[in-house]
């Protein structure tokens, strides 16, 4: 697998010439985001750190759809959401305060979604990508998931009488995406990682 710096494509994984395309653009975009939501105020981290995590994700999401084409995994569902799962897994399992980095990609979707109409075309309903506040969401779940004492109020946007029930399907939801990530990672060249 290549990773290509620079550009104008991108994010994106060219199965073609199995090539991840990041322009520098989006660390860039990303930072923007960031730092016109007054990251470092509201959150113990940075702009330029959430950017970084940002990157790191979205590295290991083009890198998720490799794994998938490379392995031949078969995906049934959306594959930007498995590969979100994807990134998610690898950050909190294997990256140091992955966690928290994890959280960071998920603000980027939140911030995202701020940019967006209140309403979709639409052709949007049926695009391969999930809606931002969807993704913001689902990698939420996953963190929250992985460490429920640690995260107990991560989750807290959710409203109160679905809540319980909201955390009690992240921790299985985690434990699940896990276990088949894993199964794939094991039984596949894990030389990527």
């Amino acid at each position: 697998l290549t990773i290509q710096d620079g550009g104008e494509e991108g994010p994106l994984y060219d199965p073609e010439v199995h090539t991840v395309l990041i322009p520098y653009s989006f660390y860039t975009e990303a930072l923007n985001y960031f730092k016109q939501n007054n990251y470092e105020d509201k959150f113990s981290r940075t702009a330029e750190l959430g950017a970084i995590d940002t990157m790191l994700h979205t590295l290991l999401h083009e890198t998720g759809h490799a794994y998938i084409e490379d392995q031949a995994i078969p995906v049934l569902g959306k594959e930007e959401d498995a590969v979100d799962n994807f990134a998610a897994i690898i950050m909190i399992e294997y990256i140091d305060n992955g966690d928290d980095s994890t959280i960071s990609a998920a603000d980027m979707f939140a911030f995202e979604s701020q940019d967006r109409p209140d309403y979709y075309q639409a052709d949007e309903y049926i695009d391969e990508h999930s809606f931002d506040l969807q993704r913001y969401f689902s990698t939420l779940c996953l963190v929250y998931g992985s460490n429920p004492e640690k995260y107990a109020e991560l989750l807290d946007e959710i409203e109160p009488e679905q809540l319980a029930e909201r955390k009690e399907f992240c921790v299985y939801h985690f434990q699940t995406i896990s276990k088949n990530w894993h199964h794939y990672l094991a039984s596949g060249n894990a030389s990527y990682f």
